[in-house]
């Protein structure tokens, strides 16, 4: 089945401020360009807000393959890719290489999922720390290669073009999602000492000091 990623003919953004009184679970566009899109949806289908990045792949003008990057409040950078005609059951682990034009390789055990709708995908989460770093890689490639050494599937070949603004919705979509769902506090922040211990040496005006 030859598969062509989707090119996104137009291009939408929106504000944070407008995606904050977003109400529905339809997605909300922030960011269209070139093959990627960046999205948020107010509710997922666990009722959370979630905010995704993401290209596809068609065949005879229909959709029938994703790579889908996500962030739920609360929780990790993920990654998703489904294909139609897939049937690994519940659990499945497979082993799924992405590798970027700009040198940069990830490697992941990859877990089978089954949707409420009965999409079969497979799921990998970035490491937690190397969050900023992936996103970096990934505004910067202009290519990008997922293989799957386990199977038979071929390579997904990705254009990258786009990938430099969607990322950046998709963080600012990601950290302002992160700051509404953080937890309140009773109190502010400590103050800090007024002044230096008097045993510390005065520094001359315009000095940085040690670093």
């Amino acid at each position: 089945m030859k598969l062509r990623q989707i090119v996104i003919a137009s291009a939408a953004l929106l504000t944070m401020g407008s995606v904050a009184q977003a109400a529905s679970v339809d997605p909300i566009i922030l960011e269209q360009k070139g093959t990627w899109t960046a999205a948020y949806y107010s509710a997922n289908n666990d009722g959370n807000g979630m905010c995704t990045l993401y290209t596809r792949w068609q065949s005879n003008g229909k959709p029938v393959a994703g790579f889908y990057t996500k962030y739920i409040a609360g929780g990790d950078i993920f990654i998703q890719l489904f294909k139609a005609g897939w049937a690994m059951p519940q659990g499945t682990l497979a082993n799924v290489v992405l590798t970027f034009d700009n040198g940069r390789t990830y490697k992941a055990q990859a877990k089978a999922r089954i949707t409420s709708d009965s999409q079969r995908l497979l799921e990998f989460r970035i490491a937690p720390g190397d969050e900023a770093t992936f996103l970096t890689v990934f505004a910067d490639a202009y290519s990008a290669k997922l293989s799957f050494p386990d199977g038979n599937e071929p390579d997904w070949n990705a254009d990258m073009r786009g990938s430099r603004e969607t990322a950046t919705a998709f963080k600012v979509c990601s950290a302002h999602l992160h700051k509404k769902n953080a937890p309140t506090q009773p109190t502010g922040p400590q103050a800090s000492q007024p002044t230096q211990p008097s045993t510390q040496p005065a520094k001359p005006k315009g000095s940085f000091g040690d670093i």
